[in-house]
């Protein structure tokens, strides 16, 4: 059933100035999911998600979701379900402003937010982390809009936290995020009294890895250009 949800997507575009006819077909689509979390999160993230930029179907998208995610409180059922590519459209619908959802939907994907970011840390945030690492850090520019910042700077610090191969993505990622990289450090260095010894020491080495960097552009930086 899953792989038929790509025809009716191309469907649901190509109708999209028929809203009757495409509620129709969501609403017929998601009524698995109120039986079972995993069908609706592939009908949500294969159907829903893709057309929450259209005006006429984006308060059914997201009142679906809410009474996914109510009827459904044991989110462990879904974990494996939403990884990094469709987790970052929805933190930018969620945080980014004027983005195409209504104030007042923007509002309740922000409320449903909490619970889509368990469900895409899943079970094994230790492991996953990582991968979400370079996504939080691209966006964590210093023009970025404050309450997105405040959660692009927890979400990293999060990474950090529990996934310690967040800190070789980091390293890697240095020399093209400067000014993201600064941010992060300012934050982290406001919660040092709160860290733990072993964080402490793989910032304290990072940090060098990054003077080095510093160093190595500096000395390199006039003969580049010649």
């Amino acid at each position: 059933r899953s792989s038929d949800l790509g025809k009716y997507l191309d469907l649901l575009r190509s109708h999209h100035n028929r809203p009757a006819k495409c509620l129709t077909i969501m609403w017929a689509l998601g009524q698995a999911g109120f039986t079972d979390l995993t069908e609706g999160l592939k009908v949500w993230l294969g159907i829903m998600l893709p057309v929450l930029g259209i005006k006429s179907l984006s308060p059914f998208a997201i009142a679906y979701l809410d009474r996914l995610l109510m009827m459904h409180s044991n989110l462990t059922k879904g974990f494996g379900m939403i990884g990094p590519k469709d987790f970052f459209p929805l933190l930018d619908f969620a945080f980014m402003p004027e983005n195409s959802l209504s104030p007042s939907l923007q509002e309740q994907l922000q409320q449903l937010y909490p619970r889509l970011k368990v469900l895409a840390f899943g079970a094994k945030p230790e492991t996953t982390l990582h991968t979400y690492f370079p996504s939080f850090l691209s966006r964590a520019t210093p023009n970025c809009p404050t309450a997105m910042k405040k959660e692009l700077l927890s979400c990293l610090t999060e990474c950090l936290n529990m996934d310690p191969l967040s800190f070789s993505v980091w390293r890697q990622l240095y020399t093209k995020h400067l000014s993201q990289s600064g941010l992060l450090l300012n934050h982290l260095s406001e919660l040092w009294n709160n860290t733990s010894r072993k964080m402490r020491k793989s910032l304290q080495e990072t940090v060098q890895s990054f003077t080095v960097t510093n160093e190595e552009f500096s000395t390199k930086g006039p003969r580049s250009e010649e």
